[in-house]
């Protein structure tokens, strides 16, 4: 009967154990600190859609700060799912770390067939107290406190580009929503649109944001490597 060189060796049989025991260790640590970095630091989010392009176009990279959610006007964040649906630590959990070992393709919980039930990427264009109104596809701010209208332009802290054309024929919900009457935002609720106006749903569909929904602040573009950028 053939022999196993282990059953014989104890201070082999100990090697072995204490390499199990390493590599299970440093798994386990491995795993927590991801994470804790994708739960507290920062995590990445594949973009579905053409909603964000042209800064942002479709299957790119961004590095989310789940932290920061007090936006400033202009700053891009991500939106929560808004069915109600809320995830465990744990769920959230699990969902980072398939995410990771899956190159972002796959999140066990974070994906619902509904549109409610997926969180996007959408650009912070009015804050709290803030008065707005939309002409033309382009949204005019009041902010707080003050007394005169400014185009989001002339508010953002930074330039970037929107996708408009003429809509489509038979469109009604395109000449709905390219335009609306003048309204205040609440308290602790923020006015987001899609980069994308032709196509992107956004507050014209859904209302203003409220700060629980805010899942924190896009900081990085990380793929494709020649967009890599800080947003």
């Amino acid at each position: 009967m053939r022999q196993n060189i282990y059953d014989y060796d104890y201070e082999l049989r100990r090697a072995r154990s204490k390499r199990i025991m390493t590599v299970t260790v440093t798994s386990v640590l491995v795993i927590a600190f991801l994470t804790l970095f994708f739960n507290l630091v920062m995590f990445p989010v594949v973009v579905k859609s053409d909603s964000m392009s042209s800064e942002v176009d479709r299957n790119s990279v961004v590095f989310v700060m789940p932290l920061d959610r007090n936006p400033s006007r202009g700053d891009i964040i991500l939106v929560n799912r808004r069915d109600g649906v809320s995830l465990s630590w744990w769920q959230n959990a699990l969902d980072s770390l398939v995410a990771f070992f899956t190159l972002q393709q796959y999140r066990p919980f974070a994906h619902s067939s509904k549109v409610t039930g997926n969180s996007c990427l959408r650009r912070v264009l009015a804050l709290p107290g803030d008065s707005v109104y939309m002409k033309d596809f382009i949204l005019y701010v009041k902010p707080a406190g003050q007394t005169h209208f400014l185009t989001e332009f002339e508010l953002a802290k930074s330039p970037y580009q929107l996708t408009i054309s003429a809509p489509k024929a038979g469109s009604t919900l395109l000449a709905l929503s390219s335009s609306f009457e003048e309204f205040v935002l609440g308290p602790d609720q923020y006015f987001v649109l899609a980069d994308n106006r032709e196509s992107g749903s956004d507050s014209r569909v859904w209302g203003a944001v409220p700060e629980s929904l805010v899942g924190g602040r896009a900081v990085l573009e990380a793929f494709p490597f020649n967009k890599f950028s800080l947003l």
